[in-house]
């Protein structure tokens, strides 16, 4: 790996709660804040859920950095984007697990969740250039099926995020393990941080549903 301080997490350590944990919605515009925020240490008891914030995608970065560079335990990033990728035995893309409720898809590689991985790229890629001063563990988020008639709302998003994180997956969503949809002969799956020169091993998701 280019940067062994950067690596997937584990469903061990999503039930741990050990170290310092960070929740992101990300969006990426050229002004607006379309990204959530909302930041926890659980070992130093200083948890301010209702300190989640919107920023633009470069307050989110510039934040982010700098969490990484502090001194301190484990650093557990939460990100609000497709982290992984799966292919079918031709080499098109397809579905993985929590991208399918009945009739309903929300493919990773389809319109937003194109949008949202490559900003996960250039954030992932800014924190590694900085050289990180403790080791960050890389989570995946994702709240979708939404009401299609509300607004979204990026610090509910976190906020969500972190509710499932904190019961241990029992409580607003759950744990998967990320995998191509049915697991077909000859399918692959592989993290997009490998495309970074970073872990290749896909981290688990963090599955938000919103009531």
């Amino acid at each position: 790996m280019k940067n062994p301080l950067i690596r997937s997490g584990t469903l061990a350590e999503l039930h741990a709660h050990q170290g310092d944990w960070v929740f992101v919605d990300l969006g990426f515009s050229r002004r607006s804040k379309t990204c959530g925020f909302l930041g926890v240490c659980a070992a130093r008891q200083c948890d301010t859920e209702a300190g989640a914030t919107k920023m633009t995608f470069g307050e989110l970065t510039a934040m982010v950095v700098t969490l990484a560079q502090e001194d301190g335990p484990p650093l557990h990033l939460v990100l609000e984007a497709p982290l992984s990728a799966a292919f079918a035995a031709d080499g098109n893309p397809m579905g993985r697990t929590g991208e399918k409720r009945e009739n309903t898809t929300r493919y990773w590689y389809v319109g937003l969740g194109c949008s949202v991985l490559v900003a996960s790229m250039y954030l992932l890629r800014t924190v590694a250039d900085a050289v990180p001063a403790r080791e960050v563990r890389v989570f995946e988020g994702l709240v979708s099926f939404k009401d299609g008639s509300k607004r979204s709302d990026h610090t509910a998003d976190v906020q969500l995020l972190k509710k499932v994180v904190w019961s241990g997956g029992t409580s607003g969503g759950h744990f998967l393990a990320a995998s191509p949809i049915g697991a077909p002969s000859g399918s692959t799956m592989a993290s997009t941080m490998s495309l970074l020169g970073l872990d290749a091993k896909p981290p688990p998701i963090v599955v938000g549903v919103m009531p």
